[in-house]
């Protein structure tokens, strides 16, 4: 009905998700930053490329999407792209490792008012603002109550376990 598109439209304005026309007032760019560990999966370049995507379908205002690699398993290169990132930055999301001074740039962002989301892996012990992926306790479980019942009741013998790092937190729940 006509009423119900004026509300949508009013709420769409209100919350700047869909800003009038008239609306003539300069807008802020805001920066969001993504750091991805090298090499390059497919997974992670997945990642960034629904990113790029997603910043495009924003109306409400401009987004500039910046996209930085740093070695994997290294938390000192983690910790400095955090720092040298969170000059100029509105947020970041990043694959997290588990180590001192990562939790300590972390804390010292969010200190600054700068959102940090962890992506994939999550980290313990920080004030960070959010965590994206899936629940690695819970897959872990999954896979061990999986393994069970493929093996049966009347198997018995060792089990292999592959763990990329213990300093990745994801892997070390699963």
């Amino acid at each position: 009905s006509p009423i119900t598109i004026e509300r949508v439209h009013r709420a769409l304005y209100s919350t700047n998700y869909w800003l009038s026309d008239e609306d003539d007032a300069p807008k802020k760019i805001y920066n969001f930053d993504f750091i991805f560990p090298t090499p390059h999966t497919r997974y992670l370049d997945f990642y960034s490329r629904l990113i790029e995507a997603i910043k495009h379908s924003y109306n409400a205002q401009p987004v500039n999407a910046r996209f930085h690699r740093v070695e994997a398993f290294n938390p000192n290169a983690l910790a400095k792209k955090l720092i040298q990132i969170g000059t100029d930055t509105d947020g970041i999301a990043f694959a997290a490792y588990e180590h001192p001074t990562v939790r300590k740039a972390v804390d010292d962002l969010v200190a600054k008012g700068i959102g940090v989301t962890t992506l994939v892996s999550d980290i313990s012990s920080t004030n960070r603002t959010a965590y994206v992926g899936i629940n690695n306790r819970a897959a872990g479980r999954t896979a061990g109550l999986l393994m069970g019942r493929f093996l049966g009741k009347e198997t018995s013998g060792k089990v292999g376990l592959f763990l990329g790092s213990h300093a990745d937190l994801g892997h070390e729940e699963r």
